[in-house]
């Protein structure tokens, strides 16, 4: 193919004399008859001037690492290129027409479209053809989304129907119109599929007679689709998409169909008893706008996963807040929020919505906003609930949701979500910050609930005794306990909330945490992680090259029945294995010690997460004597380490050539340890095991 480029081109260069030194100049072709029509890489910007595209990406950064001369070279290498057909590369994808367009834009899916020609083609024999669609002006809320200013325009494709399907199309439109909707047809158009077109075309200040030829040119048959509706009742707005079949994959698309969008009015008149359609004015080029909907969010986001689970989201206050954008943002379209509380002015220091949802109900915002951000996403489901968790969870079937995200930090959440005994979602997380900031924490349950969050939480109080941040985060909690004694802080958590003036930590320190928690999130959801673990998060504003993640897989918890049926002990499988470690060693003789662990009074369960074994205890075949050498010192280690959280919890010996039955030696035992324990208010326990078994005693 031959084109007119000549061996001296006029150009002209258009640059700002502020800015030359770091803005690159725009170039023009300075000739009327520049060939903008078969060149890629150009665009008519008006009757008498073409612009000259001279780099794919960004021109100012090409621009500002190369001289004046390299940028010379260039626009002399692009007209060379262009006399020898070489501006598209061997092997690249088709360089797709320039529409530099302020008029305003239309929003469609283009795979949508796409499909609907392709299933056309592959029913009628790969002709050309025509479909009509019902369109609308996006609404005053649509149109600030997508940046409409009041000098242009934004519509949308609402649903494209089959040409036979024109009368069912006209009766919807009558009836969107009678509710006061702004709509209007549309036309989709193509060409055979066997029809490939190499050439650009220059369409500025377009009639509606050009637009018939152009149309044509591209085997579209536009003149007949509108003498279909010459005798409709049809507004006098008519969208226009003429899709051209390119040689190639269109760059930047999947398929190598090229959509150019147009948007014109129409007037009918009466010729000699004859309705005929004219034109109302010019044709007006808009730039395509690709909807955001999930599969458009997951694709930029690098997001491989194709599951879009039901996500219920507790609590909406800072850390959830930012989380639930997070994954939003990811292409998760499935999410519930459940919170009853409103946004305060001092809340927008750290959450994520803005001063213009102050007084409003947190959850309800946040959905208003994801709707917002998905707003042509008809797959959506946003929903927000402004009650209670454990109210909604009383009145709900919780088994429906995928995943449930606590980011409360209610200590009651806490409780009811261990306790809840009817079917939770397979993925249950609990998300929170502690430390000041320094520590998030998220504890995961494993896939069948052996392992609830308070397992993994008593897991984790226990991994003190290795890991120093989290050492001095107990620390400090134990010392708020003994600087404010009394009852209202009696039930301070462990994790802490968000949601006063008071307590001081930073936006960016959430949301480093949050960036984790989501990636955490989406790594759990993709992969369905079936053991237990929990994740540390450790940031230090002062220190940032000590700040870590980890994860911490969690060994399950064998329980035991007790002698009280009320108490149940729940002791780590790490301990259990030590013990009968210990046992094999000292058989025949009877070996024991210490348990550690921790005691929830209110659901009335002994954890047991570890031994200790006094160096001065006596052994026997059937005698156990407990020694106390040693124990004080480590005792008192551990409470140290883990803030008091870790503690005594029992006494344990074996029984290796016997039943794990108590001796009237260990019944006596046991009645001296409650007598003792009495004045602490916690039970009695003693554990006995042989190879085989596991007894727990207690006496509260």
């Amino acid at each position: 193919m031959e084109f007119d480029i000549k061996e001296f081109e006029p150009i002209k260069l258009l640059c700002s004399t502020n800015e030359i030194k770091y803005k690159a100049p725009l170039v023009f072709s300075d000739r009327n008859d520049f060939p903008v029509e078969k060149l890629p890489h150009t665009l008519a910007m008006g009757l008498n001037y073409s612009y000259i595209c001279l780099h794919r990406g960004n021109i100012d950064d090409w621009y500002i690492d190369h001289s004046v001369e390299d940028f010379v070279n260039r626009i002399r290498f692009w007209f060379s290129d262009a006399a020898c057909n070489n501006l598209i590369k061997p092997g690249d994808d088709f360089e797709p027409m320039i529409n530099y367009t302020e008029t305003g834009n239309i929003v469609y899916s283009y795979n949508k479209l796409t499909k609907f020609i392709e299933e056309y083609w592959s029913n009628n024999n790969e002709k050309n053809g025509f479909a009509y669609a019902m369109c609308c002006f996006n609404n005053k809320e649509e149109s600030e989304h997508l940046n409409i200013n009041e000098e242009s325009f934004s519509v949308q494709i609402l649903e494209v129907f089959e040409k036979e399907n024109l009368t069912s199309l006209l009766q919807k439109l009558n009836r969107e119109r009678i509710k006061n909707k702004n709509v209007f047809l549309g036309i989709v158009g193509w060409g055979q599929k066997n029809s490939k077109y190499n050439e650009y075309f220059k369409l500025i200040n377009i009639t509606l007679e050009e637009l018939y030829e152009f149309n044509k040119k591209i085997g579209i048959d536009l003149k007949r689709a509108l003498n279909i509706l010459k005798d409709k009742k049809i507004p006098n707005i008519i969208a226009l998409i003429s899709a051209i079949n390119r040689p190639s994959k269109v760059i930047g698309f999947e398929k190598n169909i090229e959509f150019i969008n147009f948007l014109f009015k129409i007037k009918k008149v009466n010729e000699f008893n004859v309705n005929k359609i004219k034109e109302d004015g010019k044709a007006l080029v808009v730039k395509h706008l690709e909807p955001l909907t999930r599969n458009l969010a997951a694709n930029i986001s690098t997001l491989s996963c194709k599951k879009n689970p039901k996500i219920l989201f507790v609590g909406a206050g800072a850390l959830g807040s930012k989380i639930i954008f997070h994954l939003a943002r990811n292409g998760y379209t499935d999410i519930s929020v459940v919170d009853n509380d409103i946004l305060v002015p001092h809340n927008l220091v750290r959450h994520a919505l803005f001063a213009d949802s102050i007084s409003k109900n947190k959850a309800k915002e946040i959905i208003n906003k994801l709707n917002n951000i998905y707003i042509m996403d008809k797959n959506k489901n946003f929903k927000y609930y402004s009650e209670s968790f454990i109210n909604f969870a009383i009145n709900t079937d919780l088994s429906i949701y995928d995943v449930l995200i606590d980011c409360s930090a209610s200590k009651s959440v806490f409780s009811f979500i261990s306790e809840y005994s009817k079917k939770l979602p397979a993925l249950v997380i609990r998300a929170e910050l502690a430390n000041k900031g320094k520590l998030g924490l998220v504890l995961k349950e494993n896939i069948n609930r052996n392992l609830k969050i308070d397992d993994i939480q008593v897991s984790l109080f226990n991994y003190a005794l290795s890991n120093t941040e989290v050492a001095e985060w107990l620390k400090n909690y134990q010392k708020l306990k003994e600087n404010f004694e009394g009852a209202q802080f009696e039930d301070i958590t462990i994790g802490m909330g968000c949601n006063t003036n008071t307590m001081k930590i930073s936006d960016n320190i959430i949301s480093y945490h949050a960036a984790i928690f989501s990636s955490y999130i989406k790594k759990h959801i993709t992969n369905d992680i079936q053991n237990g673990e929990f994740l540390i998060s450790y940031f230090d504003e002062n220190n940032l090259s000590e700040n870590y993640c980890k994860i911490i897989s969690v060994q399950d918890f064998i329980s035991v029945n007790t002698s009280e049926n009320n108490w149940t002990t729940k002791i780590y499988r790490k301990a259990y294995e030590r013990i009968l470690n210990e046992l094999n060693n000292s058989k025949p003789n009877e070996t024991g010690g210490i348990l550690l662990g921790n005691i929830n009074k209110n659901n009335k369960t002994i954890y047991v997460t570890d031994i200790y074994i006094p160096k001065d205890s006596k052994y026997g075949p059937y005698l156990f004597t407990k020694g106390s050498y040693g124990t004080k010192e480590y005792l008192e280690h551990v409470l140290k380490s883990t803030g008091n959280i870790i503690n005594y919890v029992g006494d344990w010996h074996t029984h290796p050539e016997s039943s794990t039955n108590m001796s009237s030696k260990d019944k006596k035992s046991l009645l001296e340890l409650k007598e003792y324990l009495k004045e602490y208010s916690y039970p009695a326990h003693i554990m006995i095991f042989n190879e085989k078994d596991i007894s727990s005693y207690v006496i509260s």
